[in-house]
């Protein structure tokens, strides 16, 4: 009996996808997302520049955490939905997957 000893999952946002990439994950689809969604909060990047503070999701610095990211993106920062992310994690591998090179380290990770 060959087993497949992996874990699949749906994730609800964006802070959830970076949290389980830290515990070994990788992406069954939603990979390129991640990747463009933190190239646009970089400085000069669309999402960057509408960190304006018109709404409280939408703060300056707010792409420099997880949550903060989280949050604008809940906020329609994007031009389209944030979906379709799929993860799975093969038990005793770490993929060494991380889309957000840049994070501020959050004491609830």
């Amino acid at each position: 009996m060959n087993v497949t000893r992996l874990i699949e999952a749906d994730l609800l946002t964006y802070c959830n996808a970076i949290r389980y990439e830290l515990f070994g994950f990788d992406y069954l689809s939603g990979r390129r997302l991640m990747l463009d969604i933190d190239r646009k909060f970089q400085p000069g990047g669309s999402y960057f520049k509408r960190l304006d503070g018109s709404t409280g999701f939408r703060l300056p610095g707010m792409e420099r955490s997880s949550r903060g990211r989280s949050w604008a993106i809940h906020d329609s920062i994007m031009d389209m939905p944030w979906d379709d992310v799929r993860i799975y994690k093969m038990f005793g591998l770490h993929a060494g997957v991380n889309t957000f090179p840049g994070r501020k380290r959050e004491q609830h990770l």
